[in-house]
């Protein structure tokens, strides 16, 4: 749990210097203005993964643990995260990164999510029936369902933060010649 909580603070951290626990920037990324949130979101996705798959099969050759759900229960459990989302401008992540940063609006979320995980936690019995139903979950990684190696799907995440890099870098570029054409402008 230690280890748990150091990862998560780093976490935090990182997402704070990158303002995604800003209300306006992930406002910006549902408005599709800015994608600082995406970029991130990405980067974790393929570090994580590389990672991940570097030490399983170079250093412990363990077993990976897949999360069990239903496509029934991923639709349900995103709908409620997305309107959250869209309502209150923070992931569960960002808005525990925000109350960090003292945001007031950030209360909302917090206590939304433990209101959120008592209902769960009531309704889990009914929800282990109707919603995930043992005989209805599928324990398999994408790469498995196609029939591929991880690596492609590893390799295709990196290709998205280059592009998302490389993004950036054309759009400051066009935003410096902008300003530099407007000051001889004048």
């Amino acid at each position: 749990m230690f280890a748990g909580l150091i990862i998560g603070v780093f976490f935090g951290f990182f997402l704070q210097k990158a303002n995604v626990t800003r209300f306006s920037t992930i406002v910006d990324q549902l408005l599709l203005k800015n994608f600082t949130v995406m970029k991130v979101i990405m980067t974790v996705i393929a570090v994580g993964s590389f990672g991940l798959y570097t030490m399983k099969y170079y250093f412990f050759d363990a077993a990976l643990i897949i999360g069990s759900t239903t496509l029934l229960a991923a639709a349900v459990g995103g709908g409620i995260f997305g309107i959250g989302l869209a309502v209150l401008g923070y992931g569960p992540e960002t808005c525990v990164g925000a109350l960090a940063e003292k945001a007031k609006d950030a209360w909302f979320g917090i206590i939304g999510m433990i209101f959120g995980a008592g209902i769960y936690a009531e309704m889990f019995t009914w929800i282990k029936q109707n919603i995930k139903p043992d005989e209805q979950i599928n324990k398999t990684t994408i790469a498995q369902h196609f029939g591929v190696s991880p690596w492609v799907f590893i390799f295709m995440s990196c290709l998205v933060v280059a592009a998302f890099i490389f993004a950036d870098v054309v759009r400051k570029k066009g935003k410096a010649a902008k300003t530099r054409n407007t000051k001889y402008d004048k």
